[in-house]
């Protein structure tokens, strides 16, 4: 068999074998495109996505690295690779990537949204707002409204519901985190349901954990 036909054959049940979950299958596969052409972008970032979804932080972070070599105009590979910085506790470094992302493609309401995460985690709240706000446009998915409500669980302390009246920047991005949940939250009946509840709670706190749906989720090819 000719090698381009074994590595699309590879690829291809690697790719099938990520999308259902059977991650030490699709390592071999995306192992054996490699040993074919150490240089193949789409192997050398979906092993990288397979190895962070094992909590091989490292080898995840090298593995994109090295495809972003390859190509270096991939916006989602930039954006996975913010992910797994953000993993390895490396906040700044996301950023960087979630930046390079953005200026790849300005509308990829995914990295906006986790660049915002980055932000937070920074404590550089007014900039953090700003990027969630970019993230609100006619192409953003419902992975904003997960951002946004896992953003709320963290900015709101239980039984603070008060925090939310203030003028601070948390004050204020808090309520945009809220308000971006409420506008997402038609278009899904599961985020709905879960809005619902939050809203008709007096304690924002105890209900809020029940929506700890992770929003950086590295998308597959």
């Amino acid at each position: 068999m000719e090698p381009s036909i074994r590595i699309t054959e590879a690829l291809r049940q690697a790719i099938a074998a990520h999308r259902s979950g059977r991650l030490e299958h699709a390592d071999r596969q995306y192992t054996a495109v490699l040993t074919l052409d150490r240089r193949n972008f789409d192997a050398l970032h979906l092993l990288g996505l397979v190895r962070w979804q094992q909590g091989r932080n490292e080898e995840a972070a090298s593995l994109i690295g090295e495809a972003l070599r390859v190509d270096p105009r991939s916006a989602e590979a930039c954006s996975n690779l913010g992910i797994v910085l953000e993993a390895l506790d490396r906040p700044a470094e996301a950023l960087a990537m979630y930046d390079r992302a953005v200026a790849i493609n300005p509308r990829y309401a995914k990295a906006l949204s986790n660049r915002g995460d980055a932000l937070r985690a920074l404590d550089r709240f007014d900039e953090a707002l700003a990027s969630y706000d970019r993230a609100l446009s006619p192409v953003s998915s419902m992975r904003c409204s997960i951002a946004a409500l896992r953003f709320a669980r963290w900015a709101v302390p239980r039984r603070r519901w008060s925090v939310m009246t203030g003028s601070s920047p948390l004050a204020r991005i808090s309520r945009r985190a809220i308000t971006i949940a409420a506008m997402c939250s038609t278009r899904s009946g599961d985020t709905r349901r879960r809005w619902r509840a939050m809203t008709g709670h007096w304690q924002f706190g105890r209900i809020m954990p029940t929506c700890g749906a992770i929003a950086a989720t590295p998308s597959i090819a």
